[in-house]
């Protein structure tokens, strides 16, 4: 599963990379948590970009999922990493089996979803702040089919 970060503070001091999650970022998260307990699509590996609101976004979907994991930060999920990159990370993260939930950021999560769907980065999703995506993907090949997509604006509909 590959999740963009919740929504996040504009500015913070010391940059980009310290940026936390608002007050409707954790609760993008708990939401995301929530359903992902729910439908029993708990992840069994955790994975985050090592920037602050990516590292928020997972600890909050896991505590609401209630899934205990020790989270695996890859500095190949920040923003402008190459998708290649990236995906070659995310394998590497699923290569014992299981289920793995990755938090990164735009244009690295759309740009990764892409390669894993369409084999190319080229091919275009429009993946927003709290968007999670459910990719079935053949280690071997390093392709997947898109199960499901899930805008946060839809978890935001489903809690009212």
């Amino acid at each position: 599963m590959l999740m963009r970060h919740g929504e996040a503070e504009e500015l913070a001091d010391g940059g980009d990379a310290r940026r936390r999650l608002t007050s409707r970022g954790r609760t993008m998260a708990v939401r995301a948590g929530a359903m992902l307990r729910a439908t029993g699509l708990v992840p069994s590996v955790a994975v985050a970009s090592p920037f602050v609101r990516a590292q928020e976004t997972l600890q909050g979907v896991l505590e609401a999922s209630g899934v205990r994991l020790e989270v695996t930060t890859e500095p190949r999920l920040v923003p402008g990493a190459p998708a290649q990159q990236a995906v070659k990370a995310l394998l590497s993260a699923a290569a014992g089996g299981g289920r793995v939930l990755a938090v990164g950021h735009n244009p690295c999560v759309t740009s990764v979803l892409s390669v894993l769907v369409g084999g190319s980065a080229r091919m275009c999703f429009a993946v927003s702040a709290g968007d999670i995506a459910h990719v079935s993907v053949d280690p071997s090949e390093g392709s997947g089919v898109l199960l499901s997509y899930l805008p946060a604006r839809v978890l935001d509909a489903l809690a009212r």
